[in-house]
């Protein structure tokens, strides 16, 4: 229904770290031009190319004469991990653990690089020789729009696999939480 009448104005909601020019200057769509439903999916697939959102809603109002209509871009900005813990990992320590993962406290949480942490984690234990280590993990919610990703290792699944008799090395559990 709206397909075709001229932008009036665009704007974008729901930004709390983001700047607004950022996202405005991502997008295809122009006040002044006529609205294109090809050139709004292009604005969302750039915008989630971004890598800051989980969710974008375009809402688009006519004027009261009908003639224009003004857009406006709801997005809900993905957390930001205020805090990464690691804990029970008793074979290497915490400074060395955090040389290997590459995603640092108050960056964007994004599930897919936490899981490439986690195989980085599990690839450094075996490279150490805790050939039976187990890394996985879970987010916390911490204050508004942050998590938190505590390294939890589950002490008595690991407890027997490191008095190992044989020596053929220790195994870890954790869990990002």
């Amino acid at each position: 229904a709206y397909v075709g009448k001229t932008i009036s104005s665009i704007e974008a909601q729901g930004l709390n770290r983001i700047e607004k020019d950022a996202v405005l200057g991502k997008l295809q769509s122009r006040a002044g031009q006529p609205l294109e439903a090809s050139k709004i999916r292009e604005d969302i697939r750039a915008l989630f190319a971004m890598g800051y959102f989980d969710d974008i809603e375009v809402r688009a109002d006519a004027s009261a004469d009908g003639s224009k209509v003004s857009l406006v871009y709801v997005v809900r900005e993905r957390p930001v991990i205020s805090k990464i813990e690691f804990q029970g990992n008793e074979r290497i320590g915490t400074s060395d653990l955090k040389e290997v993962v590459k995603v640092k406290e108050w960056s964007i949480f994004d599930a897919n690089k936490v899981k490439e942490d986690v195989a980085l984690i599990q690839k450094h234990y075996e490279d150490k020789g805790f050939y039976l280590a187990k890394v996985t993990f879970d987010v916390k919610p911490g204050k508004a729009g942050e998590v938190v990703c505590p390294l939890d290792r589950n002490a008595s699944a690991a407890r027997g696999l490191e008095h190992e008799p044989d020596g053929v090395g220790a195994g870890v559990e954790g869990r990002f939480n």
